[in-house]
């Protein structure tokens, strides 16, 4: 007996791509649809890791809203995905500039004017560029340091994050090398090699930031971190005592004393 019962024709799956989500994440920006949209680029982004342009978007939102932890690391993202893309570049500089991250600022805005001087956002980085010169002026004794120690240090930053903490080392490593008195890359680094359980040479590490760099705020609070973590009454109570007496004037500092001591 035949089977008279007819079979469906030209049947087509519906497998939505990164680029399907992106491109309506943008349509419910056009009509103002903000919460749809950023759902909309996570799903890209799920979908697609590698999909700088998407991560980019996600930054924009964020700093629109001021959340600006999550702007830059979207945007980080972004930018180590697209190292040359304009855009991203200069967002890392708006990013940076809102976490009060003057000497990344003004790299930033400063290589996206070498690559795009009559680019969109070419006044917007020369205003970043004028105000940071003016805050230098007025905060003496800020570090000064090249895009590539900015570069390897947020790499190895995105790295920690993700829990690779071996390579993070080896950048950070490596960088200093090159720079030895790149402070900040010596406090990542003892903040790497203390998730790895080894906490003497994290110690060792922060000792020769504060021989180098006196006082430095970012290696007393990871030594009172770390004293916490190896409930060493006697030491956190001396550096807790001694981060009560500071009152730091840039934004990244305060943060920093703030987060350690909560």
């Amino acid at each position: 007996m035949k089977n008279n019962k007819q079979q469906p024709q030209n049947v087509i799956s519906f497998l939505p791509t990164g680029d399907f989500y992106y491109t309506k994440a943008m349509d419910a920006m056009h009509f103002g649809q903000i919460e749809k949209a950023r759902k909309y680029f996570l799903r890209a982004v799920e979908l697609e890791p590698e999909d700088a342009k998407s991560f980019l978007q996600l930054g924009i939102l964020a700093l629109e809203v001021e959340n600006y932890h999550e702007a830059y690391d979207f945007v980080a993202k972004a930018h180590v995905l697209e190292p040359t893309n304009a855009e991203a570049i200069f967002f890392m500089s708006e990013s940076a500039g809102c976490l009060g991250l003057v000497q990344e600022a003004k790299s930033y805005a400063t290589q996206y004017l070498a690559i795009a001087p009559k680019g969109p956002y070419a006044e917007e980085a020369e205003e970043i560029i004028t105000f940071f010169d003016y805050e230098a002026e007025a905060m003496p004794g800020t570090e000064e340091h090249s895009l590539e120690e900015i570069q390897a240090q947020e790499k190895a930053r995105i790295l920690m994050e993700q829990g690779e903490f071996e390579k993070a080392i080896g950048i950070l490593e490596d960088v200093l090398i090159t720079y030895p008195e790149f402070w900040s890359a010596y406090n990542n680094l003892a903040l790497a090699y203390f998730y790895i359980g080894e906490a003497n040479d994290a110690k060792e590490t922060l000792a020769t930031v504060l021989r180098g760099d006196k006082g430095n705020l970012h290696a007393l609070c990871n030594l009172a971190v770390i004293a916490y973590y190896e409930k060493d009454t006697a030491a956190l109570e001396s550096y807790v005592t001694l981060l009560n007496k500071i009152q730091p004037y840039a934004w990244e500092n305060r943060y920093k004393l703030g987060a350690t001591l909560a």
